[in-house]
């Protein structure tokens, strides 16, 4: 089966708020041969219900240690994946999140979440007064064979409206691939427009 993994939850599909949870227990995902998507995120795995995170926080590490991967790979900081708009509120990511040497597919990551494929308006839902501070790595010897869309804060965003968001986490990337790899200090790909409104931060290396 297709594997969903949160630090505190794996999947939502009824409307849920998570308020003060915390995660410090590392996810480590091994895998031979992946055929399938994955999602993993150190509070919340996958969305597909508006879910509220109120004062979470991560601080355990996220590794993926494949040895071939043709799935997608969804990986966030807090949340993984979302495809309805959500609210998350003063949320914090400190886990390191480390892709070892491989093959893979498609990946988003981000430190904060990896794929938020929805369209959202301006005063609805979005992440406000979070940040990433935890290291993103994507090994030497790591290969994809799909797109990389990554980004300290956010991996792909459809549509973002933001505000007070900062990613302090230091991003190296030792992969090679075959397509295109699209990579920020916040943001790897917005696929649509996004409004900056207060306090945008990067102090994160990129190398």
């Amino acid at each position: 089966g297709v594997p969903y993994f949160g630090g505190i939850c794996g999947g939502v599909t009824k409307a849920k708020s998570f308020t003060s949870c915390t995660n410090s227990g590392a996810i480590t995902f091994n895998a031979t041969n992946c055929t399938v998507n994955t999602y993993f995120g150190g509070i919340l795995g996958f969305a597909s219900v508006a879910v509220t995170l109120e004062s979470c926080s991560n601080s355990g590490a996220i590794t993926y240690n494949p040895t071939k991967m043709t799935g997608t790979t969804n990986i966030g900081g807090i949340v993984s994946t979302s495809t309805v708009v959500h609210t998350v509120n003063n949320c914090f990511n400190a886990g390191a999140i480390t892709l070892k040497k491989g093959t893979y597919g498609v990946v988003y990551l981000g430190g904060a979440i990896g794929y938020a494929n929805y369209t959202q308006t301006e005063g609805t839902g979005g992440f406000h007064n979070c940040y990433n501070k935890g290291a993103i790595t994507l090994e030497d010897g790591m290969s994809t064979t799909g797109n990389i869309r990554m980004g300290g804060f956010t991996g792909y965003h459809k549509v973002a409206y933001d505000t007070n968001i900062a990613n302090y986490g230091d991003i190296y990337v030792g992969a090679t691939t075959t397509k295109q790899i699209l990579l920020g200090g916040l943001y790897g790909y917005s696929g649509s427009a996004y409004i900056m409104k207060g306090g945008y931060v990067n102090t994160g290396n990129i190398t």
